[in-house]
């Protein structure tokens, strides 16, 4: 269980180097296939749009499927989707073929994202069934290892060189990536046969009959709604950040792009600091206190800092709400466990809806807010979705922590 555990792991953080590939190798590929903005946002669109379908199927059906077995699915999704996207430049020059490039990248980043949505998803569900009684420690691990997977992502891209004269920039990090997932995949593979009996999955026959009776109707109570509504705001808050931050610092704080950059790092690593402190607060709060007092605090510390004048302060008000936040997605995570013990993919579908749906509305709401009122107003405004998250749940806590 321990080795098994430990792979999972190293999977989850590799999925978190795929989610966060594409924006880092976004200039070399659209160099590479003669794309537009428009083109390259449209394959993440639609990344979005199968995450959500993803997570929808998973949420209804899920419980369905060992979910032992559907990582491994999702993981040989991941590796091969990398491997094409690496291998891309052996079949295709930039002088022909990118029309027929481009369609089957965007079919092939198509497939991996559902794959990288499905063991995200999955994952979750999955160590809240095999560790039930240690998940306060054992989801905020797996989470440490997606956030230092978003962490390292710059650096294996900055560290790659072309394996072969003439080879586009990007080509080497997905063929890592696909190296690591190939590898992950057979070790995963030759663990997991060890694992299933041992598991809840060896006799799923009782699992399958209550889905298959009603898969519905975990969206027919109003917690699930409550508690998708409070990831909603959170994800709002999360995604409207990573994607605007790097701007704001550099147009409105005046730092230069490489400061920035310094910047980003270490408020993403603060937050990974935090969650590898909160398994410990949690032994002294609840799930519902923590994400309370700690979301609440981080929107305060935040405040201070996108309305602050001082780059100073800024950055030191930044960070601070950074680490406050860092712990959230897991403790979200064990909050919708024990309200749907029977449901765990569900349970763990909701939050990755709320990301899929945020991915497809914040970016344009808040680019309409910088460009008709101000940046700071919009940074303000996915803040109090996050403060809105804490005081929600404050408010309902009782409730969406019941258990279904």
């Amino acid at each position: 269980m321990k080795l098994y555990f430990a792979i999972c792991c190293i999977i989850y953080c590799l999925c978190a180097v795929f989610a966060n590939a594409f924006g880092i190798t976004s200039p070399d590929l659209q160099a590479f296939l003669g794309t537009t903005e428009t083109q390259q946002g449209l394959i993440v669109t639609f990344q979005s749009i199968g995450g959500l379908l993803a997570a929808i199927f998973l949420a209804l059906y899920g419980e369905r499927f060992n979910k032992i077995k559907t990582i491994a699915v999702g993981t040989a999704a991941v590796a091969v989707s990398a491997l094409l996207v690496g291998l891309l430049p052996c079949f295709f020059s930039q002088e022909s073929g990118r029309s027929f490039a481009y369609n089957l990248l965007f079919i092939v980043l198509a497939i991996g994202g559902i794959g990288n949505s499905t063991v995200d998803l999955t994952m979750n569900g999955m160590v809240a069934d095999l560790y039930s009684k240690s998940k306060g420690l054992h989801i905020p691990v797996i989470h440490t290892f997606y956030g230092a997977g978003a962490m390292i992502t710059p650096i294996i891209f900055m560290c790659s060189i072309p394996l072969w004269t003439g080879a586009p920039r990007f080509s080497t990090p997905y063929l890592i990536i696909a190296l690591v997932g190939l590898t992950c995949f057979a070790a995963y593979a030759f663990s997991a046969k060890k694992v299933i009996p041992l598991s809840p999955y060896a006799d799923m026959r009782a699992t399958r009959q209550l889905v298959c009776h009603n898969p519905a109707e975990v969206f027919t109570s109003l917690r699930s709604w409550a508690l998708i509504f409070i990831a909603f705001l959170y994800a709002a808050f999360q995604y409207g950040l990573s994607i605007w931050l790097s701007t704001y610092n550099i147009q409105q704080v005046g730092l230069s792009q490489a400061h920035s950059g310094y910047v980003v790092s270490a408020y993403f690593s603060v937050a990974l600091v935090m969650r590898l402190f909160s398994p410990k607060i949690l032994t002294r709060l609840s799930a519902s206190k923590y994400y309370a007092i700690f979301g609440i605090a981080a929107s305060i510390s935040l405040s201070a800092a996108f309305c602050s004048s001082s780059s100073a302060v800024f950055i030191i008000f930044l960070l601070l709400g950074g680490f406050l936040q860092g712990g959230l997605v897991p403790c979200f995570m064990i909050i919708a466990s024990d309200a749907l013990p029977n449901r765990q993919s569900a349970a763990a579908a909701f939050f990755l809806i709320a990301m899929n749906l945020a991915g497809l509305l914040v970016p344009l709401i808040m680019g309409v807010i910088i460009e008709h009122i101000s940046f700071r107003l919009a940074m303000l405004f996915i803040i109090f979705c996050l403060f809105l998250s804490a005081a929600f749940l404050n408010l309902r806590g009782k409730t969406v922590g019941q258990r279904n």
